[in-house]
Formats: structure tokens, C-alpha cells, sequence
């Protein structure tokens, strides 16, 4: 039994911009400073159990910090990125045109040197210290990417004046800066994930009016400084109920609604973040076990978070594009298996459902920090998402297509133009970990067909030969294999682009 392609039914559902596929720096990455801990090798294989030894929110007020910075059973200290290597531009320019999203918790909190005179030390009232010398290295390394900057701006208590009113100025002296460098700010949210402000460095006792006060005052700043930047937001992390962090702590929120309302300054685009759930890191609670990863319910998820936000949308900016801001397979930096062939399926398939929802840019988390990234932390060899995300920026085009067949177990096709513009692409991914799937295809066409040795392994495969770097510099040449019409078999847990 095989499902039928008939190219000649696809009809056009929308369309994406050419930096669909991109992904965040953290801002922690830029100016150093501590992320989320590694696991070890034996946590990543499942043989060794994941446990928190402290609550993220012990000994902190629900209105202040999380406590995350210091939390030694959560976080790890993280030098600066260095993004000059030969390497990692390689990898980063092959995913070009991207957008580069520099911002994460760490950016709410950070301070920018603009005269010099900081020697490193924290202003009262912020956590961190970004300088000219580190902006300028991810402005330089941005160009090489082909990359244009998203960012967010710093909310705390020294971003305040005596009146209690958001300052712009040292954020003015930043976006001034990126222009000045060359590579203006591209759009920029006011802060990153307002909606849980009381856990990112917001001044105590903020409240959605607080919000929608500093957003105006924002937004005046950013059209004087930047005026072709867009305006995006709100950016918020939770889009339904508020999950419970570990001990039963209930994460203090500020409706999606409220801010928007208050802000009464809307988005040109509305930005929000997904997640599938927490990692191990997060203590059990919000955490999906692997054995759940592939099914129907938790590829889904992802249409759920864009629909709890579509209201809103639809009330407050009609007329804003969805850019999904902030993602990947599991907060707090990744689930065990989030490197391995086991979660590349399901990041295809992120990319596949939203752009047919509207989503038209959806901004990975992270490039090169933590579990979660498309490279790996320390060496900044590609991780097996990598592999996949490449064939995704040479292959898929920005118009997107019904491909007339409804998502089921053992299939999910996705359509676009071709990246070149000449006739379709798709991608058929198999989910099945057991068994294999057929299609027909009443065409020749050419296929790439991406399988993984192991499902928590990084070894991939595309038509059988493994993907590796040939050298720091070079890419391995990766060329479909041309296949005569009719069917064709999916392997269990495969992604197989196809070009017509």
C-alpha cells in the first residue's frame, strides 16, 4: 500500500520569508556568564538518571530573579562564543539567509559598555556587562552568516529611572552602536518573555501596565534610532495554562492579553516562543520521556501553542506575520536526546507545520549553546539536527503548498517551491519507528534521504553515505539520487527531502 503524490493537486497555502529557517546566540554567549549545565555522556545514553538537587526558585521571592544564574545543580559558567573560527562560520553561513536572534533571559539583564568605562563592572542594578568589542564580533560574524540581527532589550532595575519608568538610554547607546557598525538592528523586542517577567530581572512588582508604559516608550526610541527596524512582540513563553517548576512553585505570569492591551502599540510582528515541555533539568515536571517524542500528540504541541496565541493576534495586530522567536525540543536547554537523530524529526516537522499556519520565520534556540543547539558547545561540529536543517536551507523554498495528504502516523509531507524555483520540494518524514512507510511519486524526481545508525546517536546518513566535514572549512558534497516515477520506501524514523 502506498500513499499517491500528485503534484498537480498542491495548492498554495501561504507563504514564508527566505530566513524562515533560523536560529538564537544567547545573549550569555556574547558577554560569558552561566547557561544551562551539561549532562554527562552517560545521562545523554539514559543510563544514568537526571536529578535536580535544588529548586530553581529556593530562597528567591516570586517577584525578583529566579535564581537560575546560581543555581549550581542547574547552570554552568559559560565563557564567551568565540565566533571566529573557520568552522562555525562554515556551518553558519551554509544555513544562510537567516535571521540571528541575540537575546535569551540573559539579555534582560545585560548592560552595554558604550563608552568603554564599565572595566567589566555591572552598573547598579544589572547582572551583566556587553561590549563594543563583543558586539562588534557578532556584527562581523552575522555578515559572514549572512545573517540580520534580532534583539531584545535589558528590563531591569537599572534600565529604571526614579519615576520607575523604562530608561532608553543605555538601549539607545546599543542600537546606535549596530548601526553605527553597519548591520542595524532588523527588529527588536522590548524585553524577552514578559509574560514571566518576575523570573527575568524585571524590577519587583511589575505588571502588565508597567509593560505596556515601557513598550511605548520603546517603541518612540526604536523609530528614532532605527526606523525600518520592525517592531515585534510581545515574545512570551507561555501560551496556555502556567506549568509548575519543580517542588509545586507556580511560575507568576502576566497575561498575553493584558500586555498587549496595555501596550496599545501594536506589534508590526507577533513574536512568541514554544517549547515541547521542560528537560530532565526541570526536575520531572513538564518533561516528556523519550518514548513519547514521536507521536501524533507531541508533534502537535506545537500547533497548540501557535493557536493559543492566534486570538490575540487576531485582536490586537491582524495584520502582524507570526515569527516564532524562541524554540526547541524542551526548555531550561534541551532534553538528553536533543543532539541525536532521535529529535531531528520532530524539528523538521516544526518547520513543516508552522509554515503552513502563517508562522513565517521560526528562530531555532541555539546555533552552538547547550543541548538543544544545531552545533555542538565546545567543539562546534554539526550535531545531527544540523544535517537536516542544511538540506532544509538548500532545498525548501518560501511558497508553501498543500500536499493533500493529512498528517498520520508514518507520514508527514510537507510542500514548498524549490529553493531554486524550479518545480516542488518536499519532505516526507516517516515516524514510525518500526515500520516503513511508501509513497508514489507519478514523476522522476531526486531524493535525499536522511536516516540516523541510532536513535540517540548523531551518526547521519543521507542515500546511506554518512555527512561529515571533509575539513573546518568544507562542506561534504551532498547530491540527490535520481529516481525514475513510482514508489519509493521511508525507513522507520527518516526524513527524505525530495526535489521535483
Amino acid at each position: 500500500m502506498s500513499d499517491a503524490i500528485t503534484p498537480s493537486t498542491f495548492t498554495m497555502v501561504g507563504e514564508v520569508e527566505t530566513r524562515y529557517q533560523s536560529y538564537n546566540i544567547e545573549m550569555a554567549e556574547v558577554t560569558g556568564g552561566t547557561f544551562w549545565k551539561p549532562y554527562t555522556e552517560a545521562q545523554r545514553a539514559g543510563t544514568e538518571p537526571v536529578l535536580l538537587t535544588r529548586n530553581p526558585l529556593a530562597g528567591h521571592d516570586a517577584g525578583e530573579a529566579s535564581g537560575f544564574a546560581d543555581n549550581d545543580s542547574l547552570m554552568a559558567p559559560l565563557p564567551p562564543v568565540d565566533l571566529t573560527g573557520a568552522r562555525i562560520r562554515t556551518l553558519a553561513a551554509a544555513l544562510g539567509p537567516v535571521y540571528l536572534r541575540v537575546s535569551g533571559s540573559w539579555a534582560s539583564h545585560t548592560y552595554f559598555d558604550a563608552d568603554g568605562s564599565s572595566n567589566g563592572t555591572c552598573p547598579d542594578g544589572y547582572a551583566a556587562v556587553l561590549t563594543r568589542a563583543q558586539w562588534d564580533g557578532v556584527v562581523d560574524f552575522a555578515k559572514a552568516a549572512d545573517a540580520l540581527l534580532v534583539t531584545s532589550m535589558a528590563n531591569t532595575d537599572g534600565a529604571h529611572d526614579e519615576s520607575g519608568a523604562w530608561n532608553p538610554m543605555n538601549s539607545r547607546a546599543f542600537l546606535e552602536y549596530s548601526r553605527d557598525c553597519g548591520l542595524p538592528v532588523t527588529a527588536a523586542e522590548f524585553m524577552n518573555e514578559p509574560d514571566v517577567a518576575a523570573l527575568l530581572g524585571a524590577p519587583k512588582g511589575y505588571t502588565a501596565v508597567d509593560y505596556g508604559r515601557d513598550v511605548r516608550i520603546f517603541a518612540k526610541m526604536l523609530h528614532e534610532v532605527a526606523p525600518d527596524a520592525a517592531l515585534i512582540g510581545p515574545g512570551c513563553a507561555i501560551g496556555g495554562d502556567a506549568p509548575m517548576l519543580p517542588g509545586g512553585i507556580s511560575i507568576p505570569t502576566l497575561a498575553t492579553d493584558d500586555l498587549l492591551a496595555e501596550a496599545a502599540t501594536p506589534p508590526a510582528i507577533f513574536s512568541y516562543h514554544h517549547y515541547y515541555g521542560l528537560s530532565e533539568r526541570g526536575g520531572g515536571m513538564g518533561h516528556v520521556p523519550a518514548e513519547y517524542v514521536l507521536t501524533e500528540e507531541y508533534l502537535a504541541a506545537t500547533d497548540r501553542t501557535l493557536a493559543s496565541y492566534r486570538s490575540a493576534r487576531d485582536r490586537f495586530a491582524p495584520d502582524a506575520p507570526f515569527w516564532l522567536t524562541e524554540t526547541g525540543d524542551a526548555a531550561m536547554g534541551g532534553n538528553t536526546w536533543a543532539p541525536t537523530w532521535l529529535d531531528t524529526p520532530r524539528y523538521i516537522d516544526q518547520l513543516g507545520r508552522l509554515a503552513r499556519q502563517g508562522v513565517t520565520s521560526v528562530m531555532h534556540n541555539t546555533l552552538c549553546a547547550s543541548d538543544y543547539a544545531l552545533l555542538d558547545a565546545r567543539t562546534h561540529l554539526p550535531r545531527a539536527k544540523y544535517w537536516a536543517a542544511l538540506l532544509w536551507a538548500r532545498l525548501m523554498g518560501t511558497t508553501v503548498y498543500d500536499a493533500g495528504l493529512p498528517l498520520r502516523e508514518g507520514l508527514h509531507l510537507y510542500a514548498h517551491s524549490r529553493r531554486d524555483g524550479d518545480g516542488y520540494a518536499l519532505v516526507a518524514i516517516n515516524t514510525n519507528r518500526e515500520a516503513t512507510t511508501n509513497i508514489e511519486l507519478p514523476t522522476d524526481f531526486e531524493c535525499y534521504q536522511l536516516t540516523g545508525d541510532e536513535l540517540r546517536g548523531q551518526t547521519v546518513r543521507c542515500n546511506g553515505e554518512i555527512l561529515s566535514m571533509i575539513d573546518d572549512s568544507t562542506l561534504p558534497e551532498i547530491s540527490g539520487r535520481p529516481m525514475p516515477a513510482g514508489t519509493m520506501a521511508l525507513p522507520p524514523v527518516s526524513i527524505t527531502f525530495i526535489t521535483i
